[in-house]
This record gives structure tokens, sequence and C-alpha cells, in this order.
């Protein structure tokens, strides 16, 4: 009897040396799916990037950046109208729609440069700045874009008549633009000072509803349909310097401003065409000024709620 139980015994300690690898490995392959539900638990719970962060570059942040873009404008009919609607030029265009570059390129001292080119729209900008920390910074600004205009002129239905601006079937362009340089002394302890240059133009050709005069045919009354269009041309120069320091709590700050510009526009038409009585008629419009301005002001926080500010200008102009 004794020697039946030893040998069960012997044999029940085998099948448990045998079994205990199996629990143990059953146990281990348990576990591990748990932490993989774990996990995709967690993924689950966890925000999908939006559609704008992943075009930022979802959890990562890029600094630097190009987007190219390329179109086209392709009209039958009226072709100025066309451009005019759609503020674009007939045919394919394309090129830079926005730049960004930025780099450390000395002791706390950083490069930026921004900028777009969008070739026959005559869309072009450029911003180059260079900045230090507790020192200042200079800044360098480009900007040009064109406005199309349709200077065309009426119709004449009874006719079918119709008055286009003579010389070409596009729109006319009118450019609108300027460049600026900046720099500023960001000193610590020491008055904060800007001085900014400024120089805006408008150059180019835009469509006037004041039309000349025609006589549609015989036996009609004189109508005002023929095409006629300004010629721009306008200059302005500006000059600024701001000085502004903090005195405890009050904020103190002076400016001077000066303006130079000069304006010669014509509204240029056609009278009675193809008639005897034709008549070519130029109306000018020009002028040069001159301003000048002076401004101060103080800012004192007296307590949370309570705000003192004070300000003085002097301004005066001269123009021709």
């Amino acid at each position: 009897m004794k020697s039946r139980l030893k040998k069960n015994t012997t044999q029940w300690k085998r099948h448990a040396a045998l079994l205990a690898p199996c629990l143990i490995g059953t146990a281990l392959a348990t576990g591990l799916v748990d932490m993989r539900a774990a996990d995709a638990e967690k993924g689950e719970k966890e925000e999908a990037p939006t559609p704008e962060e992943m075009f930022e570059g979802g959890s990562e942040t890029y600094t630097n950046w190009v987007e190219l873009s390329a179109g086209g404008l392709f009209t039958t009919g009226n072709k100025a109208q066309a451009e005019s609607r759609q503020q674009m030029k007939e045919g394919a265009f394309g090129g830079i729609e926005d730049l960004h570059y930025q780099a450390t390129v000395g002791t706390n001292t950083t490069l930026l440069l921004d900028g777009r080119a969008l070739f026959d729209l005559e869309d072009y900008k450029l911003a180059l700045e260079l900045r230090r920390e507790k020192l200042g910074y200079v800044r360098f600004n480009y900007e040009q874009f064109r406005t199309w205009y349709n200077g065309n002129g009426g119709y004449y239905r009874p006719g079918d008549i119709w008055y286009p601006l003579p010389g070409s079937d596009e729109a006319l362009g009118l450019d609108r633009g300027l460049f600026s340089f900046e720099a500023g002394l960001r000193l610590e302890n020491a008055p904060e000072v800007t001085f900014r240059y400024t120089h805006r133009y408008r150059e180019g050709q835009k469509g006037s509803t004041s039309w000349g005069l025609s006589n549609p045919g015989l036996g009609t009354a004189t109508r005002g349909l023929n095409a006629s269009f300004y010629d721009i041309d306008e200059t302005a120069d500006i000059f600024e310097l701001d000085v502004k320091h903090t005195i405890k709590q009050t904020d103190v700050g002076v400016g001077l401003r000066y303006e130079t510009g000069e304006i010669d526009n014509s509204r240029n038409l056609v009278q009675w065409p193809a008639e005897p009585i034709e008549r070519h008629v130029t109306d000018r419009e020009g002028t040069e000024y001159d301003s000048f301005s002076a401004h101060a002001f103080s800012e004192t926080w007296i307590k949370p709620s309570q705000f003192l500010s004070s300000g003085f200008l002097f301004s005066t102009m001269d123009s021709d």
C-alpha cells in the first residue's frame, strides 16, 4: 500500500513539474494580451489629430515651410469683364503661395524670411528680418499686388453697337505697393527707439464711368457711351521716429512723423469718336503735399482698477 502511494505521489510530482511551465506560459500570454488590450483602449481614448493639426505637422511643429500653387483663367466673350470679376489675368499663372524660413545665425540672433511670388498675377511679397535679443532688430519689407478694372464703355442695344476701350480687349491693371525699412533698439533699462521709412505707390490704369459723348446712329440723341480711363501715378514717402520708456508704473512716449507725396493722375476720353468733330480730352489732377506731426503720451496704472492716460498731438500740412 505504501509502495503504491509513493509511486502515485512520484507520478503526480512529475505531472506537476510538466504542468508548471504550461501554467506560467499561459499566465504570461494572458498578461501580454491584457497589456495589449489596455494599450488599444488607451489609444482609442486619445483624440485623433484634426486636419489642421496634421497640416501643421501633427504632433511635431515645423518652423520652415513653402507652399506652391498654380492655376489658370480661360475666358470666352468679354475678356476684360471676366478678368475684372475674377481679379486675375487670363492664362496660366503660379509660383510660391507662401514661404517662411527662420534660423539661428549667431548667439541670440535669429534670421526671419517670409515671401510670396505669383507670376503673371503681379502678386509679390518679401519680408526679411534680423533680430537679436536684448539689442534690437532690422527689418525690410516689400509688397505689390495688382487690381484689374474693366475699361470698356457702354452698349447701344438698338444699333447693336459696342464701345470697347481702343487698343486692347484685356482689363486695365493698377499696381499698389510699398517697400519699407525699420530698425528698433531694444536695450535693457533703456528707452525703446524705433525708426521706420516707408515708400508707397499706386501706378497703372483703371476704368472710369464718366464716358465720352457719341452719336450711336442717325437721328439719335447724343449719349455718353465711349470708354474712358484713369492714368494713375501716386507716390508717398513717410519717415517715423518713436521713443518709448517705462518709468516705474508709467509708460511715456514721443513720436515724430513726416510725409511727402505727389499725385499726378489724369482722366482720358474721346468725344464723338469716328466723327469730324472727334476730340481727345485729358483732364489732369496733380498735387504735391508735405505733412508733419508730433505726438506724446503717458499711461499710468494707479491701481489695478484705475488707469490714467494723457496725450498730445500737433499736426501741420502744406500742399500745392
